[in-house]
């Protein structure tokens, strides 16, 4: 099992196009990470929805499930995986000072972003995804 949800886990396998009863693929991975990559560089639900496996009952449906569900699930995952090494660093009395992209990697995954700057600008803006990625990106 993938994901901490069972029912999640059977919405992302079907975003990619494997049976709910099939375990997980090298390519339903790899899938898996193109949509997540698509999420954070920017794209918008439509963009995110086509490139969804499966097919839709209406408009945008796969991408709102795909970032409503499964996308808070990679961050909680990112973030479990980030507070064990920040755990194993301390554990050793390691004086290794990890950056805040690595530190913020779990929120950067949930609100869709590339890195730790880009985060801030758009909690200091209150910009929506797409809006950050445009703003942002252009200065």
């Amino acid at each position: 099992m993938l994901f901490h949800s069972n029912i999640i886990e059977e919405q992302a396998k079907k975003l990619v196009g494997l049976s709910v009863n099939h375990v997980w693929t090298a390519d339903a991975i790899k899938s898996l990470f193109s949509l997540v990559q698509m999420y954070i560089k920017g794209c918008n639900y439509e963009e995110i929805d086509t490139n969804c496996c499966c097919k839709r009952k209406n408009y945008v449906d796969n991408a709102r499930i795909f970032v409503l569900k499964v996308i808070p699930e990679i961050s909680y995952m990112c973030g479990v995986f980030v507070q064990v090494i920040l755990a194993k660093i301390e554990e050793h009395g390691d004086e290794l000072e990890l950056s805040k992209d690595f530190k913020s990697f779990a929120s950067c995954i949930k609100e869709g972003v590339l890195d730790y700057d880009m985060l801030m600008a758009k909690y200091k803006n209150k910009w929506m995804r797409v809006e950050c990625h445009q703003k942002y990106c252009n200065n």
